[in-house]
């Protein structure tokens, strides 16, 4: 089974994986991760562009899948304050809040699953156009 619309779900995958090593210098610079998406910009996807957040059962057959669900719940919990309390509410200055390893520590959880997922049910003909 596919999700309806995987270009949207790969979005998705950066997001959470920006989140993932957001404080990782190392795996930024490294030579498969040479770009990054900004605080304001993971905030945007999860929660305005693709909808996974707040509820992400409503993403599921969409974005994500149904086993994600649990992962997903469990990042928004730990997230979702670290946004209201974002100053300006874009991002900036999660990073430094001393609840930003769980929510680190939640997004990898979210992105092993995806990558996981992403090989099982592997339909990458929307890449032929």
């Amino acid at each position: 089974m596919a999700v309806r619309y995987p270009y949207m779900r790969s979005n998705v995958l950066s997001a959470v994986t920006m989140i993932a090593h957001a404080r990782d210098e190392n795996y930024w610079t490294s030579e498969k991760h040479l770009s990054s998406y900004s605080p304001g910009l993971c905030i945007e996807i999860l929660y305005d562009l693709c909808d996974v957040f707040p509820r992400p059962i409503d993403a599921v057959g969409t974005v994500i899948y149904a086993n994600e669900v649990s992962a997903f719940n469990g990042l928004f919990v730990l997230y979702d304050p670290l946004v209201d309390d974002s100053e300006v509410n874009d991002g900036e200055g999660q990073t430094g809040d001393p609840r930003w390893p769980a929510a680190e520590a939640a997004a990898r959880d979210v992105m092993r699953k995806m990558i996981e997922n992403n090989y099982v049910n592997a339909d990458f003909t929307w890449l032929l156009g």
